[in-house]
């Protein structure tokens, strides 16, 4: 399977252009399912795609990967980053982690710092983070060992193992188990209280911080618009242009756009990691381009690019939009591409002008067809 190859493609050229002085040497795999095999020694860094990918050999260097599912069940001696659905890493990483996903489990010993971005997270029982853990989750499980102290954020933590420093958590839940051990101090910020057993042990100190109060204050304001601009006609030119580029898309490349959409709704969770890597991988790889000065001609066609699929990322959601709205009402239309769009930009617009929901709802927008397009770039180079 070659779906992901425009990322790993772009994990190389970030790894050639910022390591090439160092002369590492660079392996690079790709395919539906990637095994590098317990006897398989990778002598420098390796970058690897694929739909499940499993590293149980020995990398004397980093691992850059991108797919649905991530087993690392060998020795690492530099670094893991990876974006994926699941990842799970039951074997020894020397380095960071950095990892983007779904699911992450902990099961094997990563010997210094851990970033992790993702949905769940789970320390096991016998895995362990050396250094800090820093973490953006929605339900954080350390049954594990954490050789320094735990920062973020998450929505349920529990706390079961050994953390051996401060925690500074932001959760609406905190769990203190009765084998929980904490050798420093525990500052958390919620509105609910966290039990604490008298088995548990923490070194220092136990705060709780409340969250700060939003202040609702009613007021009669008085709003100044153009003369003649009421609030919804200042909303048009935005709706208007995004209608034209909505509507020359699917004129002219009806079958492109499609193909997105068609995409976006294939694993819309791996789309949107897709996407996310996208979004933040291009730029690094421009920059690393234009300061080779000899690459500055591609960083600029990169640039555009990806500015271009940016500008029509809201246009591909807005369709979607619009198609779920038709169908609905089984209206009869309901298969234009036109109208879709005629439906679509509209409510989409309305959508992400919702304060803070509307941000979020716009960013995932954003990344869900990036992946989209990412696919579709990458389907076509089979």
């Amino acid at each position: 399977m070659k779906i992901l190859r425009l990322l790993l493609f772009l994990f190389v050229l970030l790894a050639v252009t910022a390591l090439a002085p160092r002369a590492y040497a660079v392996e690079v795999k790709s395919g539906d399912s990637v095994v590098i095999a317990k006897d398989h020694v990778t002598s420098g860094s390796l970058f690897v795609s694929g739909n499940t990918v499993t590293v149980d050999g020995t990398v004397h260097g980093d691992v850059f990967c991108v797919g649905k599912q991530i087993l690392v069940t060998g020795i690492v001696d530099g670094d893991v980053i990876c974006a994926a659905q699941i990842i799970h890493i039951s074997g020894t990483v020397s380095g960071n982690v950095r990892l983007a996903a779904q699911q992450i489990d902990i099961a094997g010993i990563v010997k210094r710092n851990a970033t992790l971005l993702g949905q769940t997270l789970t320390i096991a029982k016998d895995g362990g983070v050396n250094g800090e853990l820093l973490l953006g989750v929605q339900t954080l499980t350390v049954d594990g060992l954490v050789g320094k102290g735990v920062v973020g954020g998450a929505q349920t933590a529990t706390i079961n193992g050994r953390v051996n420093g401060d925690v500074n958590l932001d959760v609406e839940t905190l769990n203190i188990g009765k084998t929980a051990v904490v050798a420093g101090s525990l500052t958390y910020t919620s509105k609910n209280e966290a039990a604490v057993p008298g088995s548990a042990s923490i070194s220092g100190k136990v705060t709780r911080v409340a969250p700060p109060q939003k202040k609702v204050e009613v007021t009669k304001k008085t709003y100044s618009l153009p003369a003649g601009r009421p609030w919804p006609a200042s909303a048009l030119p935005s709706i208007l242009l995004y209608l034209i580029i909505g509507f020359v898309m699917v004129a002219v490349f009806p079958g492109f756009t499609t193909r997105v959409n068609d995409n976006m709704k294939d694993g819309p969770v791996l789309t949107g990691i897709l996407g996310f890597a996208a979004l933040m991988l291009v730029p690094m790889a421009a920059i690393f381009l234009a300061i080779t000065i000899i690459g500055i001609p591609v960083a600029i066609v990169l640039i555009a690019l990806y500015i271009l699929a940016l500008l029509l990322c809201r246009v591909f959601v807005a369709r979607l939009v619009g198609k779920y709205i038709l169908d609905s009402f089984n209206m009869a239309q309901k298969d234009n591409l036109l109208m879709q769009m005629l439906v679509g930009v509209p409510i989409l617009w309305f959508i992400i002008k919702f304060p803070v929901l509307g941000g979020i709802i716009g960013f995932i927008a954003l990344i869900w067809s990036l992946g989209g397009i990412v696919k579709v770039f990458s389907q076509s180079k089979k």
